[in-house]
């Protein structure tokens, strides 16, 4: 491999982590707001007598913000592996 291939390599891998570092950091942050968007919503509920909605109504409610959440955790897990990833290689480099 050239010097001229190596730094490529190397600029790839820098600005690789870098992206995912910023990733990782929206995805925290997004995660934070869903959970204080959780508390939002719960604090409520406790006042509520539950029983006396029909279990649909909160089974409907749940669902909707289910796979949004998850989508969130799933993404947030990729984005931590591939950053793992690329620090292991930084690291096996010399970088960090």
């Amino acid at each position: 491999m050239s010097t001229n291939e190596q730094d490529a390599a190397l600029l790839r891998l820098v600005k690789g982590r870098a992206e995912s570092k910023k990733t990782m950091a929206l995805l925290e942050q997004e995660l934070r707001e869903c959970a204080l968007t959780m508390l939002a919503f719960a604090e409520p509920l406790r006042r509520l007598d539950l029983a006396s909605y029909p279990p649909e109504w909160i089974d409907k409610g749940v669902s909707l913000l289910s796979p949004s959440l998850a989508g969130k955790i799933r993404e947030f897990v990729s984005a931590d592996q591939k950053l793992r990833e690329l620090n292991a290689t930084a690291m096996k480099l010399g970088i960090d």
